[in-house]
């Protein structure tokens, strides 16, 4: 292969010490994606299997060139197996290329989501293989605000562990990532099929953080449906927070109240090991109330908890009606017998942007409501319009209720 001179993605991360703009890195993986496409139509398919930012080269020219074909391979439909080496890149290998399944032009669509991640956030998405194994994937979002909703969108499809999942093309990754305005409905959560009418989305809109860092999401005065029976209710504008309440920001708080008692489970007043952005645990209905006085916040009220996780829709769960096992949040059927990080379940975001709102830990609502279940309750019990009345004192100090304050 002829040699290519400029400087490869990875190197100009390293340079750089920090993300790309967005704008930037949309432009060099577009034209990474109309490399792959023409690669892709040929009668016989030339499959890359090795993307990642050290395999694109910027010109002097301002080109992006894909560069390292070592372990393509062609593909054929009609074989099991495909001729080309076979290897892996952690972080940027897709699950069938370490043997769970066929590579085909999916699986280069995949590496380019996560080297475009990568480009986003300064950091490599976990191996494929772990995710499946329990390993979260991180939301874009979370460790970069500046990218646009959308492009994490895309990019969290491009990410599927299942091929099917996916964008069927790369062509269609690169018109979801540089598609222009707020969409009008909702593409279908991977393996659900789109039916009945279109379901309004909302982009979420943030506002700037709070004395404790808390991210405020607005959701818009208007009509939804509330409770098993879909009642229709109007609500004003108000803002709730983006995440149930984490035990890093609750430590602050405590920080400020060294009279006040820290939650059951801490040593002292230490936070678990490890466990800073998991929601805070072990808070009775007193305790919330403490904080949001502290902070010049308050509980939301059910109508107000549940307009936020469902939309206005009156779907069941906050990503909407199709149910899987440990895809979308934090329940008995994961069997993961704990608490996991707010981050963890990026399809389980509710139509505002609100995240971790079914399953994980029960939420105080100000009628001394426990909202949205926990990891110890199954499917039933997370659905947005289930409801649990428990005496503040009865719940005192319980490792699977939280709270997330609204304004």
């Amino acid at each position: 292969m002829d040699y290519v001179d400029g400087e490869d993605l990875q190197t100009r991360l390293d340079r750089l010490q920090k993300p790309l703009p967005e704008p930037e890195a949309l432009n060099w993986i577009g034209q990474v994606c109309d490399a792959l496409t023409y690669l892709h139509s040929q009668s016989s398919p030339i499959i890359h299997r090795d993307i990642k930012p050290a395999n694109i080269k910027i010109t002097p020219q301002g080109r992006a060139m894909l560069v390292d074909f070592g372990i393509a391979k062609v593909y054929d439909p009609h074989l099991k197996t495909t001729l080309g080496a076979r290897g892996v890149t952690p972080g940027y290998s897709p699950l069938e290329q370490y043997g769970q399944g066929t590579t085909d032009a999916r699986s280069d669509q995949y590496a380019l989501a996560a080297t475009l991640y990568t480009l986003l956030t300064w950091q490599e998405p976990p191996e494929s293989i772990a995710r499946v194994t329990g390993t979260a994937l991180a939301a874009p979002r979370s460790i970069n605000p500046a990218i646009s909703p959308s492009t994490e969108h895309a990019l969290l499809r491009g990410l599927e562990t299942l091929a099917r999942d996916r964008f069927s093309t790369v062509a269609a990754f690169k018109t979801a990532l540089l598609s222009t305005g707020a969409p009008t409905t909702k593409p279908a959560p991977s393996g659900r099929p789109a039916r009945g009418q279109p379901v309004p989305v909302h982009e979420p809109q943030l506002l700037e953080k709070g004395p404790v860092g808390i991210e405020w999401v607005v959701i818009p005065a208007g009509k939804f449906l509330f409770g098993p029976a879909k009642k229709t209710i109007s609500l004003p504008e108000y803002r709730i927070a983006r995440f149930p309440l984490t035990n890093e920001q609750y430590r602050l708080f405590l920080d400020a109240n060294p009279h006040l008692p820290p939650p059951s489970g801490w040593s002292g007043r230490s936070i678990p090991r490890g466990k800073q952005r998991y929601p805070v645990t072990g808070v009775g209905y007193e305790d919330a109330l403490s904080f949001c006085r502290w902070a010049g916040c308050r509980l939301p009220s059910d109508e107000e908890w549940e307009k936020a996780a469902r939309g206005t829709d009156g779907r069941p769960y906050p990503w909407g009606t199709v149910w899987e096992d440990g895809k979308f949040c934090n329940t008995k059927e994961a069997r993961l017998g704990g608490t996991t990080p707010v981050e963890r379940y990026p399809l389980g975001v509710s139509p505002y942007g609100v995240w971790d709102m079914s399953g994980n830990v029960w939420e105080w609502t100000q009628g001394m409501n426990l909202k949205g279940g926990s990891y110890t309750q199954n499917r039933v019990i997370a659905n947005v319009a289930h409801v649990n009345w428990m005496h503040p004192s009865t719940a005192l100090r319980l490792g699977d209720v939280g709270f997330r304050p609204v304004r």
